[in-house]
């Protein structure tokens, strides 16, 4: 699914047969309610600066605005436009144009123009955007959140325009004939390692669980939903499930839930099914 303007776009992926699905649970669940919402809202405003603060660099150096930005898929055109339409080739402009260390809401006002954090955020209507980085902030200077380098913006970017490359990498690796699992198992365990090192978005569980899984025979293995707990997603052959579930029992859940009948309710696997449709009314 392609969310692009002005009308979303669907095109059918056929996986390799004998692909089986693993859904495995880490244990640990994210408090939404609580620290949680705190990290996800983080990682939003991160995001959405890191658009803010691309779309005034591509600016200073006659990048023409195509719309108004708001999220770095609305960077996309500009980027396409100083540096290749390819998102491995945006991914390199990017990592040239945010640097590596964290930026603080001062940093971000000075580079958008003197306009100040929160009327940044507050533009998109988000207030609970604005409370996570102050409290990030706060957290690590007291008093003077705004002058706090708290803002991964370079880390959070690279992830999002890597990924987008990894689904299309994923996509021209299933229309290839002779595509061997091992070849998307690798793109899914990429996936995983940019959520856990640019996004930063996984646990500690949510890493052991992903080791336990490939080495008791899955091809790739990811963090799936918002991170910090829940489950993960594994490629499986479809042959193999069983035993896979078998090697995932005694090397990982046996010494962490009480009996293996509870397994079930840890690791499941699933067959793939139908994705996305456009269903248009003929009314």
């Amino acid at each position: 699914v392609r969310f692009a303007q002005p009308q979303m776009q669907v095109e059918p992926v056929q996986l390799p047969p004998n692909v089986c699905f693993a859904v495995c649970h880490s244990l640990v669940e994210a408090q939404k309610a609580q620290g949680a919402v705190t990290k996800f809202n983080m990682r939003v405003a991160e995001c959405r600066l890191a658009a803010k603060v691309l779309q005034h660099l591509l600016q200073g150096q006659g990048v023409k605005v195509h719309a108004s930005v708001s999220v770095l898929g609305h960077v996309v055109p500009m980027l396409g436009a100083a540096f290749g339409d390819s998102y491995a080739a945006m991914h390199e402009g990017v990592r040239g144009l945010l640097h590596a260390h964290a930026y603080s809401a001062d940093e971000v006002a000075a580079l958008c123009g003197g306009v100040p954090l929160e009327d940044l955020l507050l533009a998109a209507q988000s207030p609970n955007l604005v409370k996570a980085v102050q409290l990030t902030a706060s957290a690590a200077k007291a008093g003077e959140w705004q002058s706090a380098p708290c803002l991964q913006l370079q880390q959070r970017a690279l992830h999002f325009f890597s990924e987008c490359q990894r689904v299309f990498d994923f996509k021209s690796a299933c229309q290839q004939a002779g595509t061997k699992l091992e070849d998307l198992g690798a793109l899914l365990t990429a996936s995983h390692r940019s959520c856990a090192d640019l996004y930063e978005c996984s646990c500690p569980e949510l890493e052991e669980v992903v080791e336990a899984a490939i080495a008791a025979g899955a091809k790739g293995a990811r963090l799936t939903g918002a991170g910090w707990g829940g489950c993960i997603v594994c490629l499986v052959h479809a042959e193999e499930a069983a035993a896979f579930r078998d090697r995932l029992w005694h090397s990982h859940y046996a010494s962490r839930i009480d009996r293996v009948e509870l397994l079930d309710k840890c690791v499941f696997c699933v067959d793939p099914g139908g994705g996305a449709s456009v269903f248009t009314s003929q009314a």
